[in-house]
């Protein structure tokens, strides 16, 4: 709670303090008004996971960093699917879903209501650009039209399907090698590595080869590294990530 002396002195403080309880009631008060004139409309609200003051779950993130994605199914499964949301020092407060149903709200049934923000187009754009990924609105739907063409029938029928099935029989053609020697293999790099090669050659138009190649292709360790540089910015602090990348 802040000292009384500090208001005394500082009357604009006041004044914002007075005006946001005016607005929190106003929004309650409301909220339960609605809430018995139209219960068949009612909002679901997404619960935060408990927390420590000013804080919130930065700690608990901080010591799960190495084991994340294991860290955030456990929360899920605990709620049973339902989304859940964080609170990070210094960073907005994140939601995690599970369920089709709400990704569908989400993506579809209400897409107008969740924009990429301009966080996530402040950490993705030195990688992404401005493409369909990290855009709304009217130059969202214009790549979206770009993209359209592209995943046609005909496109996958002609184009796609041709350079999957050739890489498929590159794949399988390795791992009866690997099965030949009776070696240990990376199952997760080997379909990585085909993805990277089938999406590379669909979308750039070349061929890396690294199927067949027992080393990783430069531009491949360079998309990765590039993707993880970018993934980091989520957890570190903004002032941090913006230093290093001057």
């Amino acid at each position: 709670m802040l000292p009384p002396s500090l208001l005394q002195r500082d009357p604009i403080l006041l004044g914002l303090l007075v005006i946001s309880a005016a607005t929190t009631l106003y929004t309650i008060i409301g909220g339960k008004s609605n809430s018995r004139k139209n219960k068949t409309n009612q909002v679901a609200c997404v619960r935060y996971l408990p927390s420590t003051p000013l804080l919130g779950n930065t700690l608990e993130i901080a010591t799960n960093t190495a084991r994340l994605q294991d860290w955030i199914s456990d929360r899920s499964r605990e709620r049973d699917g339902q989304p859940f949301a964080i609170r990070l020092l210094g960073k907005n407060d994140i939601i995690y879903m599970s369920k089709p149903e709400h990704f569908k709200q989400v993506l579809r049934q209400q897409s107008s209501n969740f924009n990429k923000g301009p966080t996530i187009h402040e950490v993705y754009s030195d990688f992404m650009g401005e493409g369909v990924l990290l855009t709304n609105g009217d130059r969202w739907k214009y790549h979206r039209r770009v993209l359209t063409n592209l995943f046609s029938a005909r496109a996958l029928r002609e184009h796609m399907a041709p350079v999957i099935q050739r890489n498929v029989q590159v794949l399988t053609e390795a791992l009866y090698r690997v099965s030949d020697a009776n070696e240990l293999v990376d199952f997760y790099k080997m379909m990585h590595t085909f993805t990277f090669e089938t999406f590379t050659e669909i979308g750039f138009g070349r061929k890396l080869g690294s199927l067949a190649s027992p080393d990783t292709h430069p531009f491949e360790v360079a998309f990765d590294e590039a993707h993880r540089i970018s993934g980091y910015r989520f957890t570190a602090p903004v002032w941090l990530w913006k230093l290093k990348r001057v």
